[in-house]
């Protein structure tokens, strides 16, 4: 929306000796023409500059040179990688991990053996 400026107190007393009703009807429809029914203000579309079209490329890519760039990225992303599973191992290090094997006998007792028995 275009900024709102202040009346000068001239501006408003040429309007009422023009008709200072409809100079008033006037500013009061002006007023109504910007707010939708239920009171809110009208959005106003902003017209944006088009936009240029994309550049033509003057050379080829160097294929090597790539090949560094994404090589970098990746080790950048495997020392990442590294620095998480130690410290991951750094917090959890006093923990145990638990034995598969163990974990599988205990649920053979628990439930009497295993699924292929069951249904054998």
């Amino acid at each position: 929306t275009a900024p709102v400026r202040p009346r000068s107190e001239d501006a408003e007393n040429r309007l009422s000796a023009d008709g200072g009703a409809d100079a008033a009807d006037v500013h009061e429809r002006a007023e109504e023409d910007q707010l939708t029914a239920k009171g809110l203000p009208k959005r106003t579309p902003r017209i944006s500059t088009p936009t240029q079209a994309p550049r033509q490329r003057t050379g080829s890519v160097d294929a090597d040179a790539l090949r560094r760039r994404l090589g970098g990225f990746r080790k950048g992303a495997l020392a990442g990688q590294r620095d998480v599973q130690a410290e991951i191992a750094e917090r959890t290090g006093q923990n145990q991990r638990p034995d598969p094997a163990a974990t599988r006998a205990h649920a053979e007792e628990s439930t009497g053996g295993t699924v292929e028995e069951a249904s054998s």
